[in-house]
C-alpha cells in the first residue's frame, strides 16, 4: 500500500463509521436535469459517480491533489445497500444502476491533421491504427439527452446531499458537456419496477450467484467501483 497520509485514513474512517449508522434502505429514482449533452465512451454508473461525490465531501479541496492512484486504495463506504457473495465477501455489488452504452450518440473526430503537423512530426506516413498519431482518429460520442436517470437502494437523504457535489457526468467536463443542472428524487414504491427497466432488463448487471433466471441473457461484467481499471475483475452476470 502507499504511504497515504494518516489525516485522509483518519478522514475516511469517520465517514465510513457514519454510514455504518445508516439503517434506512429506500428505493427511489435519482433524475438529473442536463444544460448541456453528455459524452459516452462507457457505462455510466450511479455507484461510481456517488464515490467521486463522496471523495469530493469527505477530502474537500485536497481531493484535487490526490493521487489518483490512492483512489483504488482508500476504501469508502457508499451509503447504498450493498449485497456480498456469501462464500467471497470481496465479490459484492451495490443495488443501483448505470446508464448503458448505445449506438443512439452523434460522433465527430476529436482532432483533424494540416500539412504544417505532418511535416513538424517529420514523418514520411502517419499512423491513425497505433502509436502516438492514433489518438488524431479518436471518436468522441456524446448523447442528445436532456435527463439521466438512475435507480438505488439507500439512505435517500444522504444520498441526497451528496449529489449537491456533481457538477458533471461524463468525459469532456472542461468543454462543457455533461452539465448537470438540477436534479430530483421520485419514490419507487413497487420491487418489480426497480428490477426491471421497461424493456425488460435488469436494472444492473447481476452475478450469477445472486440471481439466477431461466435463458437470461448473460454477460461478462464487473460489478463495483473501479470499474476502469487494470486490475478490474469481470463476472458472469445477467443483464
Amino acid at each position: 500500500m502507499r504511504n497515504i497520509s494518516k489525516d485522509y485514513m483518519k478522514k475516511a474512517g469517520e465517514w465510513n463509521e457514519f454510514v455504518k449508522g445508516l439503517y434506512k434502505e429506500d428505493m427511489f429514482k435519482v433524475i438529473f436535469n442536463l444544460r448541456t449533452p453528455v459524452f459516452v465512451f462507457q457505462n455510466i454508473y450511479f455507484d461510481s459517480l456517488l464515490g467521486y461525490a463522496i471523495m469530493k465531501k469527505v477530502f474537500g479541496s485536497d481531493f484535487y491533489n490526490l493521487n489518483r492512484d490512492y483512489f483504488e486504495e482508500i476504501v469508502l463506504y457508499l451509503p447504498v445497500k450493498r449485497i456480498e457473495n456469501p462464500k467471497d465477501p470481496d465479490e459484492y455489488f451495490y443495488c443501483c444502476s448505470y446508464i448503458p452504452e448505445t449506438t443512439n450518440y452523434i460522433g465527430f473526430y476529436t482532432k483533424k491533421f494540416y500539412k504544417n503537423e505532418i511535416e513538424y512530426l517529420n514523418a514520411k506516413r502517419v499512423e491513425l491504427n497505433k502509436g502516438f498519431t492514433k489518438e488524431y482518429k479518436n471518436v468522441v460520442t456524446y448523447r442528445p439527452l436532456k435527463t439521466l436517470e438512475f435507480k438505488v437502494q439507500g439512505n435517500k437523504e444522504t444520498v441526497r446531499d451528496l449529489l449537491k457535489e456533481i457538477n458533471y457526468i461524463g468525459k469532456k467536463s472542461a468543454a462543457g458537456f455533461g452539465e448537470v443542472e438540477d436534479f430530483v428524487i421520485e419514490d419507487i414504491d413497487n420491487v418489480n419496477e426497480f428490477m426491471f427497466n421497461k424493456d425488460g432488463s435488469l436494472y444492473r448487471p447481476l452475478p450469477i450467484w445472486f440471481f439466477d433466471v431461466e435463458n437470461g441473457k448473460k454477460i461478462l461484467s464487473p460489478i463495483h467501483p473501479p470499474y476502469y481499471t487494470d486490475k478490474v475483475k469481470l463476472y458472469e452476470c445477467y443483464v
